[in-house]
């Protein structure tokens, strides 16, 4: 009975010592260390801040969802997303990855701190995907856009298609279609929807362009 007994507790040992051993693999990865996406190309310095530590991107490097990118002065980043997406950071810009699930709840959110950002969207996203500032955020309704962000206000312009833009400080919304801008205080409301001149779109895409 005692040599039964303690084969029982051996092979609970052993079980329990498994179990551990697959839970602490490093080829384990929980969803938010999964890669969403990799750097497709870069100009400059560029970092990547993740679980408190800094490093310096280059093309290739993957991204996960949580992850900070910041550009330096004369940076550029292009990141592509496994879904098609993509997001170029302009110069002086810092921004995050906050959620990026593409199953069936499907849900895309950017967070720009600072500076610029060019976002195009896949036709895969019908809805649900958002780039979000102090002053606004800007959903997407399948299309590519620019979101620029400083300490003052928010500017949004679309390229293509079209996107929800939403005040912050007040929840006012308006759709914005092609080749419309339009500037959100931090601390306002939607200022008017407006065609922007073709020096303003310059001064908008030139940021973001890549050779």
């Amino acid at each position: 009975m005692l040599h039964r007994n303690w084969l029982i507790r051996a092979r609970h040992i052993v079980v329990a010592a498994f179990v551990i051993c697959v839970l602490l693999s490093p080829t384990r990865k929980s969803v938010a260390e999964q890669p969403v996406g990799s750097v497709e190309q870069l100009i400059g310095v560029v970092s990547l801040e993740r679980d408190g530590q800094r490093q310096r991107l280059t093309a290739g490097d993957s991204i996960v969802v949580s992850d900070t990118i910041v550009t330096g002065d004369g940076a550029k980043v292009h990141i592509a997303f496994k879904d098609g997406s993509s997001v170029v950071a302009g110069p002086d810009t810092r921004f995050a990855v906050s959620e990026y699930h593409t199953g069936a709840d499907r849900r895309g959110l950017l967070t720009l701190v600072t500076g610029i950002i060019r976002t195009g969207v896949s036709a895969l996203w019908g809805s649900g995907f958002a780039v979000e500032t102090h002053a606004a955020v800007a959903s997407v309704r399948s299309t590519h856009w620019v979101t620029i962000a400083n300490t003052e206000r928010a500017s949004v312009f679309v390229v293509n298609g079209s996107v929800t833009v939403e005040a912050t400080a007040t929840g006012d919304a308006v759709i914005l279609e092609k080749g419309d801008g339009i500037d959100v205080p931090v601390d306002g409301g939607l200022g008017p929807i407006k065609q922007w001149p073709m020096e303003r779109v310059g001064r908008t895409l030139g940021p973001t362009l890549l050779p």
